[in-house]
């Protein structure tokens, strides 16, 4: 592991308390105040965050288990301009190093709104210095943009194993007539690569198929039987993989999903009033299963009211409902059970009553993961869909 020495940002402020926001699913900033009550606007990076392990990062062959894997990044943010990306690995800024007594959001305290600084990643194995200007979390950066999951990339793999595999990867088997078929992959391929970022796990193949559009050339880099082999292809929609006369194609359509190891599900995209969807409670079992594909078990006591999905039969859609009354930056996730994000919803600063429609058909019948994070709390559900 690499270390370096943590600096101060001034030798008069050396015993001063930085502030601490040590939760990995929440958006990296700070607010800091200084003293004579004098106000001064938070630095705001604008990514949001992976979790990462010491075990995970050395698969990724990041020498310093300490920084901050990049998931997303916030349009038309301090990242976003200076060109931070998905996948990224954030361990430093300026002179400064993460290390196990200091996160980035120690390092962060240090900096306010308008200041100019060097943000210092990994990507691909290549350390890259990245030119940012911060701004203030508290900017207008534009509401979260919603879209017909059949727009969205698909590459058209299933988990094939969670035996444990010799070599860093994921191991998968493929969808018919998908992208992952015109790469080249078989049933039990173990992907290494996307698009040259290293994949440890379901999270990291979520992240890279997400970075896309449509039409746009994925590179896989996979093992079969001990051999090292690499495909390249255009990844297709959802739509354009079940050729969907259109792209709504979950109000018009029944979708029949066939694995090519003979399993498939139908999505019922008519009347929905022969689905039964409800919200429970989440066992050690089920986070085990979820450990497994590298969705983070962390759960605390967040204090949510009135938690409800219920069936939008016209829109072929689920809305989720609730109440939250504290208040704190607040993030809505939706893991499928193979690990994948399929749903983010950044609140920011928020509380009080939440409604949005989700899409959760697209990987059809069975159990997924819901998070809700506030600041340092967690509340982590079941949604099961039979």
């Amino acid at each position: 592991t690499r270390r370096s020495p943590i600096k101060s940002y001034d030798a008069t402020k050396a015993n001063e308390p930085m502030a601490v926001a040590d939760h990995w699913d929440n958006i990296v900033y700070l607010e800091e105040r200084q003293q004579n009550n004098q106000h001064h606007e938070s630095a705001f990076l604008g990514v949001n965050i992976a979790n990462m392990s010491i075990s995970k990062a050395e698969k990724l062959g990041f020498d310093n288990p300490y920084g901050t894997y990049v998931s997303s990044v916030i349009k038309n943010s301090a990242a976003d301009k200076g060109g931070v990306k998905p996948l990224d690995y954030i361990y430093g800024i300026d002179e400064y190093r993460v290390g196990s007594s200091q996160k980035l959001s120690h390092i962060l305290s240090k900096y306010r709104a308008g200041d100019n600084a060097t943000i210092l990643v990994s990507r691909k194995n290549q350390r890259k210095s990245l030119q940012v200007k911060f701004g203030s979390r508290d900017d207008k950066y534009g509401q979260k943009k919603k879209k017909n999951k059949c727009e969205d990339p698909f590459l058209g793999i299933t988990s094939s194993s969670h035996q444990r595999i010799e070599i860093a990867g994921v191991k998968v088997n493929t969808v018919k007539n998908a992208t992952s078929k015109e790469v080249g992959m078989e049933n039990g391929d173990i992907i290494t690569k996307i698009n040259g970022y290293r994949m440890a796990d379901w999270t990291d193949i979520g992240i890279a198929i997400n970075m896309m559009q449509p039409g746009e050339v994925i590179t896989i880099d996979y093992v079969r039987d001990g051999r090292k082999k690499s495909g390249s292809a255009p990844i297709k929609s959802y739509a354009d993989t079940k050729n969907c006369s259109d792209c709504n194609c979950f109000q018009k359509h029944d979708v029949q999903n066939t694995n090519d190891d003979g399993n498939s599900f139908t999505l019922n995209n008519g009347s929905r009033q022969n689905i039964d969807i409800s919200i429970e409670n989440i066992n050690s079992r089920d986070f085990s299963e979820f450990a497994i594909r590298g969705v983070d078990n962390t759960t605390t006591e967040l204090k949510i009211n009135d938690l409800k999905i219920e069936s939008k039969p016209n829109k072929g859609m689920f809305e989720l409902t609730f109440h939250l009354p504290s208040s704190g930056e607040t993030v809505v996730k939706v893991f499928n059970n193979n690990g994948r994000n399929i749903y983010e919803y950044d609140l920011g600063s928020f509380s009080g009553e939440f409604a949005d429609e989700l899409n959760l058909m697209q990987n059809g019948k069975g159990a997924y993961l819901l998070k809700i994070t506030q600041d340092d709390n967690v509340l982590a559900k079941k949604i099961v869909i039979r």
